[in-house]
């Protein structure tokens, strides 16, 4: 049965107040007039390879979709570049995946969290991509020349997954082997950069192949500041590989068996001799897929492993020196799951998508604590089982609606945390942790009413959880002398959320969606402040702090996107978010109160245009800023706003090879990524030049 938490938690949100606001949308209806209205119910559980339940933007007027066009005609590095053209999406800290440590690596569509965890869960072809000990999703492993599409699927939709989709699901689907494809890229750049990958697809009868194989190496750019950097100071440089290997087999002409096995690892320098981290990721899936006229279903199940291994060190004052600290020499994880969804428009005239997953998530740390010299190991298990439903109205109709409901069952089971001297061998520390389990429903609606020929209103409400991951309950870390413990007693985050929207398409070539949005959040996790323990060592200068729940917080935000096509071959963008983060009330800390989230800027905008000079010619260029922010809660720590531009050319040379060039942070501004308590600044990559030829034969 619920929580007396969780339906308190229901109640004092209101949550029937905009159902009941939406059910009279639902209800109203102009006359009979016809119109055509695409709607965007059942993208998120798509089945079969012709995308037969696909999406359009009819139900929440910000589904974002980039296809393969999209993707490679600029030869983008990795996926996340791709998805920054979207101001709502972004990772922690003002940089891309190429630079930036996994850790790092977590995102939160709409800018919801207060720490690097995800807010935002990631699937590629159905299958979660979140890291299953820290939640981070390593966005350089997925070669953007390898995806069929992206698109962004908002958080009054996501209601169907539960757990990590407060923000909204971020859907990754993978090119299909359906046709005869080779094709290979190689980039050249700043920072002694070279990558390369190579994908293949082919058709042999009933069955379809794919194999993709990346790689790169760079010397990488300063992570320090040069009015801070030291001698000790180097270059963060970095190799990564990965293959992935994918085989589909036609059983029938209705039912379909796809498998695939995917390897990707990667090293990385933290910016001074002793400090790195080590990653390294299997993944095995199957899939089997029937096509049934109006029905369609679906059985999933997978296996993820990942490792990680990292050092960290004390730099002394003038950063002329390094201490090893904190050798987390294993951190090992795994992740088994499996759902099945059911999908059909023929039940009592409404299209009805239902179905149940399970996830179960193994992680630990095995680290030395270096000063003490002593052996810490912690870890613990999760199982998160849940079922959903979701209906929606028939497309031709002129109102549109949809709602999921669903219901999950959480456990944390086997947590422990030992500690062993390592010069004494004496054990001094053997703590082992209850089990804690219960029950979290998620429930969203939106809906979609068209005012006139050209203007359409969207409503839509939603609310949902998200479990604390591996790594905030167990796996403590350190930037510089910062340190951050986690924390075993962290209670689920639990979000409520309110959004509305308009659509005007002015006339074909001028379209403009604006809409604004309010979360409410339960026990929001934050990196706390505190005392720290006997025996714990913090460096001068430094600072402790722990993960703990905040009360409460609150995120309002503004988003709008203006796309105008000039002519026919040159077209204009403009985005532009406003974001309003802070906690509101804190037992724990009563100077969070009234403190925005850490890594939020107030605005955010960011400009595009795509020239099309003739069929083999294209520029494209774009400006981002970003106003500041703060590195920490207590918003002591100001990041300065920064301004950051992109020049490029894209050039079919021949029907088979492409050539494309670009300039990134052309200005080469200064781009503050965080500060540390005794004032030391992290920086994003200057200016880069990058160069690649793409080739198909």
């Amino acid at each position: 049965m619920f929580s007396h938490l969780t339906i308190i938690t229901c109640l004092r949100r209101r949550i029937l107040i905009p159902f009941t606001l939406i059910a009279l949308f639902t209800t109203y209806s102009l006359n009979g007039q016809e119109r055509e209205f695409s709607l965007l119910a059942l993208a998120p559980f798509e089945v079969t390879s012709e995308r037969s339940w696909g999406t359009s933007d009819a139900l929440n007027g910000k589904d974002r979709i980039w296809d393969p066009d999209a993707i490679t005609q600029t030869a983008p590095r990795t996926l996340d570049q791709v998805l920054y053209q979207e101001p709502s999406f972004s990772l922690y800290r003002r940089q891309n995946s190429l630079f930036s440590a996994p850790q790092a690596q977590g995102v939160s569509l709409r800018s919801i969290g207060a720490t690097a965890a995800p807010r935002t869960l990631v699937l590629r072809d159905g299958i979660p991509q979140n890291d299953p000990f820290g939640g981070w999703v390593p966005w350089a492993r997925y070669t953007p020349g390898s995806i069929e599409s992206a698109r962004i699927l908002p958080g009054n939709q996501a209601a169907a997954w539960g757990h990590q989709s407060a923000g909204g699901v971020i859907m990754i689907d993978s090119v299909l082997p359906q046709q005869e494809v080779h094709r290979a890229q190689f980039t050249v750049g700043s920072f002694n950069t070279i990558a390369a990958d190579t994908q293949h697809r082919s058709t042999h009868g009933r069955h379809g192949f794919y194999i993709n194989l990346a790689t790169s190496d760079s010397d990488g750019d300063d992570l320090i500041d040069s009015s801070d950097r030291g001698s000790i100071d180097e270059s963060a440089d970095f190799e990564t590989s990965g293959v992935d290997v994918r085989h589909h087999f036609q059983v029938n002409e209705a039912i379909r068996l796809e498998s695939a096995v995917s390897y990707y690892q990667e090293d990385r320098s933290n910016g001074t001799p002793a400090t790195h981290y080590n990653t390294e990721a299997w993944d095995l899936s199957l899939r089997l897929v029937g096509n049934f006229e109006d029905q369609e279903w679906s059985a999933s199940v997978y296996y993820q492993n990942r490792s990680l291994d990292s050092v960290f060190s004390s730099v002394n004052a003038d950063r002329s020196a390094e201490t090893p600290v904190l050798d987390q020499y294993d951190t090992p994880a795994d992740g088994v799951g499996g759902n099945v969804v059911f999908a059909t428009e023929d039940f009592q005239h409404i299209r009805l998508v239902m179905g149940a997953d399970i996830r179960h998530l193994d992680g630990a740390t095995h680290e030395d604590v270096l000063i003490p010299n002593r052996r810490r190991k912690a870890g613990g298990e999760q199982t998160i089982t849940g079922a959903f439903v979701t209906f929606a109205n028939q497309p031709e109709q002129l109102n549109q609606y949809e709602l999921n409901v669903r219901m999950d069952y959480w456990s944390l089971n086997d947590g422990y945390h030992t500690e062993t001297s390592k010069s004494t061998g004496v054990q001094t520390r053997d703590d082992h942790y209850s089990d804690r389990n219960d029950w979290e429903p998620s429930i969203s609606v939106a809906t979609a009413h068209q005012l006139a020929d050209s203007l359409r209103l969207n409503l839509g409400s939603g609310y949902t959880f998200r479990l604390p991951t591996i790594n905030e309950l167990y796996r403590p870390y350190r930037v510089g002398g910062d340190i951050t413990e986690a924390n075993t007693d962290l209670d689920p985050e639990r979000f409520f959320n309110l959004e509305a929207g308009l659509t005007w398409q002015a006339h074909e070539q001028l379209s403009l969606r604006t809409g604004v949005f309010q979360y409410w959040i339960d026990n929001a996790i934050a990196n706390v402040r505190t005392t720290a323990p006997a025996g714990v060592f913090v460096p001068s200068g430094g600072s402790y702090n722990q993960r703990q729940n905040v009360d409460s917080a609150t995120v309002f935000g503004w988003e709008t996107r203006l796309e105008y096509a000039a002519t026919d071959t040159l077209t204009v963008a403009l985005n532009y978010l406003y974001t309003q983060a802070e906690f509101e009330d804190s037992n724990v800390q009563p100077e969070l109160e009234g403190n925005r989230f850490p890594q939020v800027p107030t605005h955010k905008a960011t400009a595009s245009v795509d020239y099309q000079i003739n069929q083999q010619l294209l520029l494209f260029g774009s400006i981002e800023y970003g106003s500041s922010q703060y590195d920490d809660p207590l918003n002591d720590r100001k990041l300065t706003d920064y301004i950051t531009g992109q020049v490029g050319a894209s050039y079919q040379l021949t029907h088979a090879i492409r050539l494309v060039g670009r300039v990134d942070n052309l200005a080469d501004a200064t781009v503050i990524t965080g500060e540390r308590s005794n004032g030391e600044r992290s920086i994003a990559p200057g200016r880069s030049l990058w160069l690649s030829i793409l080739i198909d034969w």
